[in-house]
């Protein structure tokens, strides 16, 4: 198809379907003949074709209409007589509305689409049937191949025929690439296998009224009947502990649910807390096996991510959003923050920062800042430097970056730094900071958060630069 709007395709019951480029979505189906489609042909908007018709009895024969179709209106035009059987249709190069029709007797019909009782007929001298018409890109040859594997060339005895030397490039198919291998176990990560592209939900898409829940899972057993078991004939016995009412049965899957759901799990307890409860008590309470159930994922594993509860008991959430990613909000205890239990949260070695205190925003950017290997290798070098430089921000990153890495996974605060980057003027003057000094006009405190991020980056860049090159001149590492 040239064009056109449209991608043509013929079906074996003689329809044409006209398919959407992009989806590949049906827009229109039309029925141009009762058996087959022998050839056709679409240029400017037009489609021609010619096929076969079912005969009563007998097999199908060449119909003696080719049919036109308008892609621009969607709809049928005047169809092109021709006696001899329709079997090949070209569309002229250069004439948009003419077409040439040939049968398998070889006999050709030019022929105005747009007044199609007006033709030029010619007849071609094969010693055989015709299998195939094809016209050259400049209109003025026409190729006809017949069944004895002859090409019997046409064209205008008063024009100069020229034919390339060398034929066009054959274009060969692009080879599939071969699928990596992949091996299938718990350490494969999902993302790396991808989705394919579909048009349809997904069967995991399944519709939440058609979500039934079946049967009750299996009641664990009271840790006191295991505590007293004995060995028996068969098995073992234990006495009743009595903790339930006779035929009384637990819900088990609402037990369950409790302790797998991370929406009413108690937050964790205050560091104090705990060390109190080691002191009186040996073995862990219900409570921290609950919490460590849900830690642990209740096989012993340690998938944190798919268990993280939310802060304080009975809080309500959307069950839109993960549970990983949900707010999590700090208690404090009488101890203030260094009480907390961030290991409850983080088991890596990756120490974060602390997000109470004033320009904390700049928490992410010196994260990235820091896992930059050429300003954290500077940073780090310039600390260890006879800097004496007053309010210094590579000497404060410098620190701030030793510091994150011996923390070990402990959550640190860039006081010291924020500290530093607010006593810059040329801080305040970009508006960067959560409490801007007195005189600070309103245009300058007005700047939103992505703008305060993005002065803030640049302005650190620039300053941690003039810095270096002052303590080792003609050093430009950090200008490139």
């Amino acid at each position: 198809m040239k064009n056109c709007h449209y991608i043509c395709a013929a079906t074996s019951t003689g329809a044409i379907n006209f398919l959407h480029p992009e989806s590949l979505s049906l827009e229109k189906s039309w029925q141009a003949h009762s058996s087959s489609i022998n050839h056709m042909d679409a240029r400017n908007n037009y489609l021609v074709t010619c096929g076969s018709s079912t005969r009563p009895y007998g097999p199908p024969m060449l119909d003696i209409l080719a049919k036109v179709f308008d892609l621009r209106k969607l709809e049928q035009l005047a169809p092109i007589p021709f006696p001899g059987g329709a079997a090949f249709v070209q569309m002229h190069p250069k004439m948009s509305t003419t077409s040439v029709v040939a049968s398998t007797t070889g006999q050709l019909q030019v022929v105005d689409l747009m007044n199609p009782n007006t033709s030029n007929i010619h007849q071609a001298r094969l010693s055989s049937y015709m299998v195939n018409l094809i016209l050259a890109p400049s209109g003025a040859l026409w190729a006809l191949a017949d069944q004895e594997n002859s090409i019997h060339i046409w064209g205008s005895s008063h024009k100069k025929l020229q034919f390339t030397e060398f034929m066009n490039p054959i274009e060969y198919a692009d080879e599939v690439a071969p699928l990596p291998h992949m091996p299938v176990n718990t350490e494969l990560p999902f993302s790396s296998i991808g989705m394919p592209h579909y048009r349809e939900a997904l069967l995991s898409a399944w519709p939440s009224d058609q979500v039934f829940q079946i049967g009750q899972p299996t009641p664990k057993i009271d840790p006191d009947i295991l505590r007293t078991a004995n060995p028996f004939i068969v098995g073992q016995r234990a006495p009743n502990p009595r903790k339930h009412f006779r035929n009384e049965v637990d819900k088990s899957r609402l037990l369950h649910a409790s302790k797998n759901d991370g929406t009413a799990i108690a937050a964790p307890k205050f560091l104090s807390q705990r060390l109190r409860d080691e002191d009186e008590i040996d073995d862990v309470d219900a409570d921290e096996e609950e919490i460590g159930d849900a830690i642990d994922g209740g096989d012993g594993g340690d998938d944190f991510g798919n268990n993280l509860i939310a802060m304080g008991e009975g809080v309500k959430v959307t069950e839109k959003v993960p549970a990983m990613y949900r707010r999590v909000e700090i208690k404090y205890s009488k101890f203030g923050v260094d009480d907390f239990d961030f290991a409850f949260y983080n088991k890596t070695h990756y120490s974060g920062l602390e997000t109470h205190i004033p320009n904390s925003y700049l928490n992410p950017l010196l994260q990235l800042l820091r896992y930059t290997p050429e300003i954290r290798n500077i940073a780090l070098h310039h600390a260890a430097s006879s800097c004496t430089l007053d309010c210094c921000m590579l000497c404060e990153m410098g620190f701030l970056f030793d510091m994150l890495e011996k923390a070990d996974g402990q959550s640190c605060q860039a006081t010291n730094f924020l500290k530093a980057y607010s006593m810059q003027p040329g801080a305040a003057f970009l508006g960067t900071l959560d409490e801007p000094p007195p005189g600070t006009t309103m245009q300058q405190q007005s700047s939103t958060l992505d703008a305060k991020v993005q002065a803030a980056t640049r302005f650190l860049l620039e300053q941690i630069s003039k810095e270096w090159v002052r303590v080792f001149p003609g050093d430009s590492r950090l200008d490139k």
